[in-house]
């Protein structure tokens, strides 16, 4: 867990210090230029360091540094926290009159107030895993932590660890080659240009972009209940992040939530893109304009549809090839299909629907805590707390069928 992150002459930041104590995570929200970018790319340097990366220019460019003049020093350093024990890595580097290159200045690494090891600019001093210490240069432009060589009860275990931790650092950011090189990576900035050529007006454009940041704690919080609804409903997950990074129902879910929000403030086309984007994905297809409630879980999700006008409440978990869908539409006097009217069901709270299950009609109304068991086809309401099952199979002892043993012609040739 990251508890202290400190960054120095390092892009838009000059004596920055996010402090996170003992919170676990943190949303970051702001202004286009006030260092979002900065800090996810603090981050993926550490995380180069963890996976070997040594060379300072492979890191950090000289352009990246300012205020290196009169003995300014570009300075990055992280505190951490992992099973009760406290690490903190930090480095600085200088650009001295006459190179061409960042060098290292110092380099330290503590573990639970002992340091590791420490660096003055070439000088390396490891503590060894027995009390003693040992003495190497280094190359100026290279950083001590990826180069220590690691021998077995020798090197303090605190290298190998930090190493491991740095290299498992999970960076999720939008990718500005999809989003594409006009906005970046800022997001704000990407919902603002869509909605503008959408032709969507420019004041209205400011004020969804910014109902929809302001919306993102929210959405974040609600996405977390899902999380644990997918860990304790499915015995095969074994954590949060293959929840995040592998079920293909929790990004149809997240990309739902976001695009609901748009639908609500009368987004044209955007809302659909984005469920759409995912039901190509995923197979899962949720219009935006459904309303789901918190601990939501699709298990598998393979051909799940949930149309525009259905409710779901809390809690509710549904199986693959479930359809919360429309029996038939109303016509007006020139045989079109009459809009916005309620169309699907409404699910309660607590609702289990097994797999292959379809509920239709926008006068469905399935009671809180049922149970629809699987290959159900309803188009009347439930009451709360009943069990609607399909008919069981049955089997007929009675029907033989004759066993045929096959041989190929004599003259067939053998593939």
């Amino acid at each position: 867990m990251l508890t202290r992150l400190y960054i120095h002459n390092y892009k838009c930041y000059q004596n920055f210090e996010f402090d996170l104590g003992k919170i676990r995570e943190a949303l970051i929200i702001g202004a286009n230029g006030v260092g979002k970018s900065t800090i996810g790319h603090v981050l993926w340097i550490l995380q180069r360091i963890g996976r070997g990366e040594c060379q300072i220019d492979e890191l950090i460019k000289i352009n990246d540094a300012f205020e290196l003049a009169n003995n300014g020093v570009v300075r990055i350093e992280a505190s951490f926290e992992v099973d009760s024990s406290e690490y903190t890595y930090g480095f600085s580097l200088e650009l001295p009159s006459g190179f061409k290159k960042l060098r290292v200045a110092d380099e330290r690494l503590v573990y639970n107030g002992e340091t590791v090891f420490s660096r003055e600019r070439a000088q390396v001093v490891l503590q060894s895993a027995h009390g003693g210490e040992s003495r190497f240069l280094l190359d100026w432009h290279e950083l001590a932590l990826p180069r220590i060589f690691i021998q077995e009860g020798l090197t303090p275990s605190a290298v190998m660890r930090v190493r491991e931790i740095f290299s498992a650092i999970l960076i999720l950011v939008p990718n500005p080659d999809e989003v594409g090189a006009a906005v970046g990576d800022e997001a704000a900035d990407y919902l603002d240009a869509i909605l503008r050529a959408l032709s969507y007006d420019g004041k209205c454009a400011e004020a969804v972009t910014r109902t929809l940041i302001e919306a993102l704690p929210e959405i974040c919080r609600v996405l977390k209940t899902d999380l644990l609804a997918a860990y304790v409903g499915d015995p095969a997950a074994k954590g949060v992040d293959e929840i995040i990074l592998c079920y293909p129902a929790f990004f149809a879910i997240a990309t739902f939530r976001l695009s609901h929000v748009l639908y609500l403030e009368n987004v044209p086309l955007l809302p659909r893109v984005m469920t759409e984007y995912a039901h190509r994905l995923t197979g899962i297809d949720i219009h935006p304009g459904a309303a789901i409630g918190e601990s939501f879980f699709i298990d598998h999700g393979t051909g799940v549809v949930i149309g525009e006008t259905t409710t779901i409440g809390s809690g509710v978990k549904i199986y693959q090839h479930v359809t919360l869908g429309a029996k038939s539409f109303d016509t007006d006097s020139d045989g079109m299909p009459i809009k916005g009217v309620k169309r699907h069901p409404d699910i309660g709270d607590r609702v289990v629907i097994y797999a292959g299950a379809t509920i239709l009609g926008g006068e469905t109304r399935i009671g809180n805590d049922c149970v629809i068991g699987g290959s159900v086809w309803l188009t009347h309401s439930v009451e709360a707390g009943k069990m609607v099952l399909a008919r069981a199979a049955v089997m007929d002892s009675t029907l033989k069928r004759d066993v045929m043993h096959p041989t190929l012609p004599e003259d067939s040739a053998m593939l």
